[in-house]
């Protein structure tokens, strides 16, 4: 029996790995983008430059790695640079 759990943690991990791969080869501007298996969960961190992109990689995620149990750990990049705040 335990032999077919590592299997099967096997396989999960290289779909979930496989999923972020994918996801990066995208170009959507996501930087670190990393997954982590913690029990009946999976957390997604990474740095986006917008809500709408960090949110669209979590349904990309969901589509390519078929689960739905996904933590939500993607940060937001800060849209004004020192620089531009000061102008």
């Amino acid at each position: 029996m335990r032999g077919l759990f590592d299997r099967f943690m096997r396989t999960f991990t290289h779909k979930v790995q496989a999923a972020i791969a994918r996801i990066d080869s995208m170009d959507l501007g996501v930087s670190d983008l990393n997954a982590r298996i913690e029990g009946r969960w999976i957390q997604l961190s990474g740095i986006a430059p917008s809500r709408e992109v960090a949110s669209r990689v979590i349904e990309l995620f969901s589509q390519f790695a078929e689960v739905d149990n996904i933590r939500d750990a993607i940060s937001v990049a800060d849209s004004t640079a020192p620089d531009e705040a000061n102008a």
